[in-house]
């Protein structure tokens, strides 16, 4: 166990070994899904007639909002 933190310890994490550029690209690209999700989203309600109630979809929202935060 002490020999695997100790490992862990010296392995470098994404913000030390990423430039600016990279995150930005990551990030961009985190961004671009979000929006091919919302899209796909979109045309399955536009087929099928909404999913979810608004106070419904205002709360997984504020839920994936909140997750994205505590995991970021």
């Amino acid at each position: 166990m002490y020999i695997i933190n100790m490992m862990n310890d010296m392995m470098p994490t994404i913000e030390e070994t990423a430039s600016l550029d990279i995150l930005a690209q990551i990030e961009h690209e985190e961004w671009e899904r979000g929006n091919e999700q919302r899209e796909r989203w979109e045309g399955l309600e536009a087929i099928h007639g909404p999913f979810l109630k608004p106070d419904e979809a205002a709360l997984v929202c504020r839920m994936a909002a909140h997750v994205a935060k505590v995991t970021a």
